[in-house]
């Protein structure tokens, strides 16, 4: 009977995202989500197949409060902070330059850019966090190319 209390209570803490392989939950927003680290990286389009195959989607940063918490968490980690190539998130300006969507054509509307992002090159169309490059110790959103080899980090619906 104890065990069985134990694991509801586990479920209700943390909105049923799993306990175990590092995903992360963030109450507040109800997001379950894990960054990937491959063995191999691999472009955008297989970064969407592989969420898909996990039954989970590229993560979607609805409102700043998501945002801010996968900057916090990716950099608290040494494994992710390290990780050279970031993370390939939702959100493409593929369809039309400079308006950047989600697969369901909904709009992003929030964004966390740092440096000189996005640079709104036809040829960097997809929506990545990586470490900034300044050294201002977060992570921030670039634009990224359709081949540049990046991680996911997938949310569970």
């Amino acid at each position: 009977m104890e065990e069985k209390k134990s694991l509801i209570c586990t479920i209700c803490e943390n909105g049923g995202c799993p306990t175990y392989d590092d995903y992360i939950y963030h109450r507040q927003s109800g997001t379950c989500y894990k960054p990937y680290i491959l063995a191999k990286v691999v472009p955008y389009e297989s970064n969407v197949n592989f969420c898909t195959s996990k039954g989970e989607q590229l993560f979607h940063h609805y409102d700043d409060v998501r945002l801010n918490q996968l900057s916090l968490q990716l950099n608290a980690s040494s494994a992710y902070s390290t990780h050279p190539g970031g993370f390939y998130i939702a959100g493409s300006d593929d369809r039309v330059e400079g308006l950047w969507e989600y697969a369901d054509g909904s709009l992003v509307l929030h964004f966390m850019w740092y440096g000189n992002q996005p640079q709104n090159k036809t040829s960097e169309n997809f929506m990545a966090i990586k470490f900034d490059d300044e050294q201002t110790f977060k992570f921030g959103m670039s634009d990224a190319k359709r081949h540049w080899t990046k991680a996911p980090i997938c949310q569970k619906f």
